[in-house]
């Protein structure tokens, strides 16, 4: 029976190495294999059914031998299923549609099946295949610095042929289901994503995992990290996704503090903030940066992060974008949002939304109202819903800093990323909605998973 239960431990953990290759660039094999239409849809899907087979495998196992039945719930699992009774709960009370609140509520926790895959493996699986995990989220950080490459020499039109996620709009029970390109800046690279935001947050895992290397590593290696975190930050540099880029800069920081390299500390600092004055004063004066909307005109890198310091790249936000949304809408939504929110279906709450408030009718269009995914998931789910996921993070941030104090430098490490993939995407979901980002969302389960099966063996 150990041999088994080894074997599923091993077995679970090669599948999260799996899914993480394969999301990562599944966008780059449907361009390749011509894959379109109702097929793109269901391929999209695909990932998501064999991650449920591979559960149900488990818990059938689990149910043989008996295991199963001695699972104590933790306080994680009371919230996670609190907070779906509640979506469901809401979406009734509120006259929405279930299909569209399972579509909703599936694009944020779809990947929580690949932890319960692994915590059910009791951490029974060797460490080699984790390093073997970890390694491969590197790995696919080098192949994205390649193929960006690539795409800022060959250009815009080499990009749409090969690399941009494709468009499809398909009606599934009612439902109009459309897998589209989000409205990218000109000459932003997309690596294997096609997206760049899902590409810049995903290499905020590596650019994590080599930060940790590069302030722990012998000086002989420091370097060579330290050369490997500044390629990967171009990457995110060249997405222009201005935020991701700020994380970016702000990981070896935060690594620094958890390990209380103070000297070291102070070294990246100056380095840090050298780097970033070379890159926003490469003008003599970045007011003399006229304010363009990149998705109309093109701008370079250096401009594009140069314009924040612009007043009228401010007043354009205020007005029309984020900052709109975040001085007008948030109020009102506070004010007027219920405790169980307006329901996990969507469109039927905004719907609901619009017809209460008359400042709330604009969202019915406001194509970006879950960037501010914060805001919409409290008008989704309600103070309730928001608190009970917040609760659920605080807990696996919990269990992180517990790992961080193990005998293993291996555990160690992976309790300082996961801490550090919490913080990157709490702040991350003020501006993008990080959690529903596939490759991000894979890992941050998968290692939650790992961290969450050595704390249920401690506990034993």
């Amino acid at each position: 029976m150990n041999i088994v239960k080894i074997n599923i431990g091993n077995a679970a953990i090669a599948f999260a190495v799996f899914l993480i290759i394969f999301s990562s660039f599944e966008e780059l094999l449907y361009r390749l294999f011509g894959v379109s239409g109702l097929q793109y849809v269901i391929a999209k899907s695909f990932s998501e059914f064999i991650c449920y087979v591979f559960l149900i495998i488990i818990l059938l196992v689990r149910v043989k031998d008996g295991s199963l039945f001695r699972y104590k719930l933790n306080k994680f699992d009371i919230y996670i299923l609190l907070f779906i009774f509640f979506a469901f709960l809401s979406t009734i009370i509120n006259g929405g549609s279930i299909v569209g609140a399972v579509i909703n509520l599936k694009t944020l926790i779809r990947y929580l099946s690949i932890y319960y895959v692994i915590v059910l493996s009791y951490g029974l699986y060797k460490d080699e295949y984790v390093i073997k995990m970890i390694s491969v989220v590197v790995v696919v950080g080098f192949f994205q610095t390649f193929l960006v490459a690539l795409q800022a020499y060959y250009g815009e039109t080499f990009m749409e042929k090969y690399f941009y996620q494709q468009v499809a709009i398909v009606n599934i029970s009612g439902v109009e289901v459309v897998k589209d390109i989000i409205e990218k800046k000109i000459g932003a690279v997309v690596g294997s994503f096609g997206k760049p935001a899902p590409m810049a947050y995903y290499m905020l895992i590596p650019i994590s995992v080599i930060s940790i290397k590069m302030l722990s590593a012998k000086k002989s290696y420091n370097i060579k990290y330290a050369l490997i975190y500044v390629l990967f930050l171009m990457v995110v540099f060249m997405s222009y996704k201005r935020g991701a880029f700020v994380l970016g800069l702000m990981v070896p920081m935060i690594v620094s503090l958890q390990m209380k390299s103070v000297g070291i500390k102070y070294y990246y600092l100056l380095g840090a903030l050298f780097a970033l004055f070379l890159l926003l004063f490469t003008f003599d004066n970045a007011e003399m940066i006229m304010y363009q909307n990149a998705k109309d005109v093109f701008v370079t890198p250096v401009e594009s992060i140069s314009m924040m310091l612009n007043g009228e790249y401010w007043v354009k936000s205020i007005e029309n974008s984020r900052g709109w949304f975040a001085l007008n809408i948030t109020s009102d939504i506070i004010e007027n949002v219920r405790l169980l929110g307006y329901g996990a279906d969507e469109d039927n709450a905004r719907l609901v939304m619009s017809n209460e408030n008359e400042q709330l009718s604009k969202l019915m269009h406001y194509n970006a109202f879950n960037d501010v995914y914060w805001v919409a998931m409290l008008s989704y789910y309600g103070p309730i819903g928001l608190s009970l996921f917040f609760l659920a993070i605080r807990y696996v941030y919990q269990n992180a800093k517990i790992i961080t104090f193990s005998e293993s430098l291996l555990y160690r490490n992976i309790g300082r990323v996961m801490c550090l993939m919490i913080l990157v995407s709490v702040f991350a979901a003020f501006i993008e909605r990080v959690y529903q980002f596939r490759s991000f969302a894979i890992c941050f389960w998968a290692i939650n998973g790992v961290i969450a099966s050595k704390v249920y063996k401690i506990k034993q």
